[in-house]
């Protein structure tokens, strides 16, 4: 398939903003928002099998749940659209997958970086804007079963994105998450600007 549209993704931990900010930035473009997991209609069950803080699955079984969302996300959801012309914001993808089960879960890498690209055909973002803020996060009554995850593996998640963000400065970008969400919005759009001629 030749991508048409253009395909850009918002990554970073928990409460930092990104999934408002991908849907600024969606509307801003007239561009089509989604999210991974459960964007599509018959994924939604994926999504509470995961998120639900009731769910006991190994983290071998929490890989490969969140390998079929994101497989039948792209192949419903991601690639029609960017066939069709259609520029797409998505709210996470591999990144987060390989920031949270790789290095949160320290699961093998190598292993998980082949089971996404077979999930996803070798479908690549043309931008990732890596969200990340000073601000501290504090577990709640509310946090989903990820988010509920202690402080050491939301550590490993924030090396695992920076280190994602060193390896891949083509197609990766830091945006500081901190100040008002207009602000945050503005530094956005100087960036896709400047990396994909958004203006």
């Amino acid at each position: 398939m030749t991508k048409a549209g253009k395909f850009v993704v918002f990554e970073g931990l928990d409460r930092v903003g990104k999934s408002t900010q991908a849907k600024l930035l969606a509307k801003a473009r007239g561009a089509e928002y989604t999210k991974q997991p459960g964007a599509h209609r018959s994924t939604k069950a994926l999504r509470d099998m995961l998120l639900n803080k009731k769910s006991q699955v190994s983290d071998f079984v929490e890989a490969l749940i969140f390998s079929v969302d994101r497989s039948i996300h792209t192949e419903q959801v991601l690639r029609p659209a960017l066939a069709a012309g259609k520029d797409v914001v998505c709210d996470r993808f591999i990144g987060s997958f390989l920031a949270y089960q790789g290095y949160g879960r320290q699961g093998d890498i190598d292993f998980l970086t082949d089971l996404s690209k077979r999930a996803t055909g070798g479908l690549e973002p043309d931008l990732v804007f890596l969200l990340q803020s000073q601000r501290s996060f504090t577990n709640g009554l509310d946090n989903d079963r990820i988010e509920g995850e202690s402080t050491e593996f939301r550590q490993r998640v924030k090396e695992g994105y920076l280190t994602l963000l060193e390896q891949n400065p083509d197609t990766w970008c830091l945006v500081d998450a901190d100040g008002t969400q207009k602000e945050v919005a503005e530094r956005i759009t100087q960036l896709a600007a400047e990396r994909l001629n958004w203006v």
